[in-house]
């Protein structure tokens, strides 16, 4: 295997990051040799490695660095997902900042910037304000950011989301052109539609739902709908099977060690691990819900 591919992409072990003042739910996730691709709401991830949020506990790894210092030691470069943009500047402005920013001499600043100009044919937009740029321009300014440095793993944060497809196509081929010859860590709203793509290219993709890790593997794996799934609440178990219940939802108690848990619970015995068997056509969200009625914490849910 490559050196650059000898760490796995991304390493979660009960990472719980602080962001906007909320700390999320306790994630775990392993896997990626050149390409993953999130699903779902991680955008606390993002924020980690923009240094915009902070990691409370557990482990969270990009290529075997700290997220949290992945960006600012060179290691990744970040393509946020529509971040705000000075609207007097131009491209051509916001590339030169960037590679300053880098602590590039200005014979290098200078080739860096043309050499991104070139590569992602921006000449005609190049000295045009971003107040008058169309919104798939600026995304492809952004990736042409990420990859000044030459850092060795592209972080694009759902670079395809709420784009037509003639647009996707568009900021698709740019994104291909900034991953090529390092490791892509992206995100997608959802596997629909033009963002699908990044998803059947991806040899590794996690799967994400009202901020837990659900489901991961290979694309054809990690899609693939499932229907049995491990809950475990903190208290209030027995509310919890009835919430299930009333929703037509089949659940059996399962055993569970407290000490497995990751925390140490206010009281072990409350603690229940349910397995759920979900109806045709519903999704882990019911039991989410149940959770919420029963105000039963859930901590675990994961498919089986």
């Amino acid at each position: 295997m490559d050196e650059a591919h000898d760490d796995p992409l991304l390493v979660l072990d009960r990472a719980r990051i602080l962001a906007g003042g909320a700390v999320g739910e306790a994630l775990t996730a392993k896997g990626g040799a050149a390409r993953l691709t999130l699903v779902g709401n991680v955008r606390p991830l993002y924020r980690l490695l923009a240094r915009d949020a902070t990691l409370e506990s557990g482990q969270a790894l990009l290529a075997g660095v700290p997220l949290g210092s992945a960006v600012m030691s060179g290691v990744a470069g970040l393509a946020l997902s529509d971040p705000p943009l000075p609207p007097d500047w131009t491209p051509e402005r916001y590339l030169t900042e960037s590679a300053r920013l880098l602590g590039l001499r200005e014979p290098e600043v200078r080739r860096e910037v043309e050499a991104a100009v070139s590569r992602f044919e921006l000449a005609p937009w190049v000295r045009r304000r971003f107040a008058d740029s169309y919104p798939p321009v600026k995304r492809v300014v952004l990736l042409a950011h990420a990859t000044l440095g030459s850092p060795r793993v592209l972080c694009a944060e759902t670079p395809l989301a709420g784009l037509d497809p003639t647009s996707g196509a568009y900021v698709d081929v740019a994104l291909e052109r900034a991953a090529s010859g390092r490791r892509l860590f992206t995100s997608v709203t959802s596997a629909t539609g033009t963002e699908r793509t990044l998803v059947e290219r991806a040899d590794w993709v996690v799967v994400t739902q009202g901020g837990r890790v659900v489901r991961e593997g290979t694309p054809d794996v990690a899609l693939s709908p499932s229907s049995r799934y491990a809950a475990t609440v903190t208290r209030s178990a027995d509310a919890f099977l009835a919430a299930l219940a009333e929703r037509g939802v089949r659940a059996t108690p399962a055993d569970v060690a407290p000490s497995l848990l990751g925390f140490v619970p206010r009281n072990a015995a409350e603690v229940r691990r349910v397995l759920v068997e979900l109806p045709a056509g519903a999704s882990p969200d019911e039991i989410v819900r149940a959770a919420h009625r029963a105000d039963a914490p859930l901590v675990e849910l994961r498919p089986v």
